[in-house]
């Protein structure tokens, strides 16, 4: 099964070993945690940009809303957007 895999009876022996000296995952949590620290910069900067286009998004929905609802008190009917003049 070994063999299958890719692996030889020396990777078991020294993942043991490594085990046994506490190091089989603190090496692993230290890669890891380097790679999201360097990550972390562009995740805010991604973070902050999502968070603008939603502003930007929900100003545009309201703007498109507005004529909608101004109309509606006074009975007003808009022509649709696609209607030929």
């Amino acid at each position: 099964m070994l063999r299958r895999e890719g692996l030889c009876s020396s990777h078991l022996t020294a993942w043991r070993a490594a085990d046994r000296a506490g190091e089989a995952l603190t090496q692993r949590r230290r890669v890891a945690s380097a790679v999201f620290k360097a990550l972390a910069p562009r995740g805010a900067a991604l973070e902050r940009a999502l968070a603008q286009a939603r502003r930007r998004a929900n100003r545009a929905e309201l703007l498109i809303d507005v004529p909608k609802k101004f109309s509606q008190p006074i009975r007003l009917t808009l022509p649709p957007l696609d209607a030929s003049r």
